[in-house]
């Protein structure tokens, strides 16, 4: 997973980087209000969007298999530790947890994922948890459909290359 994740940081290296963000206009008012209308409406019903994956790895399926597994692996880390930071109404953790999420899953393509927690970090930025809590089940939901399609994904690979997926026999051919 180490080599994996060096590899999305090299890939990420070359995305091009938003211009400097002032952190005073991040915690006002004008912007908590930017923040909290931006995810108003309807979560995406594109769950997950494969291009974004693809854009990633370039294609290399065990690149993915990493990427899809570490995702994974950081949501179910994260997902719990959100649920109790509501329990707790711990409004950083909360805001630490829905960030957490949202960042895994715009990376991997998981963008009904991405959508709703971020909505979640944006109330929790203006110290709304009740209004963010009531988003939750919605999340869990999401994670849990998206955990489905990402495995359909994945299966699908053996299918399309008539093999098990491994493209180490195709690339020596070339």
């Amino acid at each position: 997973l180490r080599l994996s994740f060096e590899r999305l940081l090299r890939k990420l290296h070359h995305t091009p980087i938003l211009p400097p963000f002032s952190p005073s206009f991040a915690s006002s008012p004008s912007y908590l209000s930017y923040m909290a209308t931006e995810y108003e409406g309807e979560t995406p019903k594109d769950r997950f969007q494969q291009q974004v994956l693809e854009d990633y790895s370039d294609g290399d399926h065990d690149f993915e298999k990493d990427l899809i597994s570490s995702y994974k692996q950081s949501i179910t880390e994260h997902l719990p530790k959100l649920d109790e930071a509501f329990d707790n109404d711990d409004e950083k953790e909360c805001l630490l947890r829905s960030h957490d999420i949202k960042g895994s899953s715009s990376y991997i393509g998981a963008e009904a994922v991405r959508f709703v927690s971020a909505k979640i970090e944006a109330y929790c930025k203006q110290k709304n948890l009740k209004e963010a809590a009531k988003y939750l089940p919605e999340l869990k939901t999401e994670i849990e459909e998206v955990f489905k399609i990402l495995e359909e994904y994945m299966a699908g690979w053996s299918d399309d290359e008539g093999g098990d997926g491994d493209d180490d026999d195709e690339d020596a051919s070339k």
